[in-house]
C-alpha cells in the first residue's frame, strides 16, 4: 500500500499523543498515589487531562523516534490531578495542575505494535503545583 507523503504529516500528532499517554501511564505507576511537590506532599485521587507540554528529543533528529534503539526525551508535562494534602480529609480533594519536569528518559518504539514503551523509571527532577 502506498501512502501520500502529505498525509504523513497528519500521522505525527498521533505518535506524539502515544508518547504522552505512555509518560502519563508510567507516572501513574511510579508516583504510586503520592506526589512530592514544591508545596509538600499530595495524595492522588484521580489523574485528569494532560495540559501543555514541553517535551524534547535529546537529539534534534525526528527519525530517532522510530529507531530500533531507545531514544531519550526530557521536559515538562502538565497534568490536572484530583488530589488532597495528607493533613486534610480524603473527601476534601480538589483539582490541581502539576508541572512534572523530568530528566532524559529512555523510550523505545516497537514497530510491530506501533507503540512506545519507557525503558526505565522516569527521572523526575521537580513537581510544581501550578494553581
Amino acid at each position: 500500500m502506498n501512502i501520500n507523503l502529505d498525509q504523513t504529516s497528519q500521522q505525527i500528532p498521533n505518535y506524539i499523543q502515544k508518547i504522552k499517554a505512555v509518560l502519563v501511564e508510567r507516572l501513574k505507576t511510579q508516583l504510586n498515589g503520592t506526589i512530592k511537590t514544591d508545596r509538600g506532599d499530595y495524595e492522588i485521587v484521580k489523574f485528569g487531562q494532560i495540559g501543555s507540554n514541553e517535551i524534547y528529543l535529546e537529539e534534534e533528529k525526528l527519525h530517532n523516534l522510530f529507531s530500533p534503539n531507545a531514544f531519550k526525551i526530557q521536559g515538562t508535562i502538565t497534568i490536572k490531578i484530583q488530589a488532597y494534602t495528607p493533613n486534610s480529609s480524603k473527601d476534601s480533594y480538589t483539582s490541581h495542575i502539576f508541572a512534572i519536569s523530568f530528566k532524559p528518559t529512555s523510550m523505545k518504539f516497537h514497530h510491530n505494535e506501533e507503540i512506545f514503551s519507557i525503558e526505565e523509571n522516569i527521572n523526575i527532577s521537580s513537581i510544581i503545583v501550578k494553581d
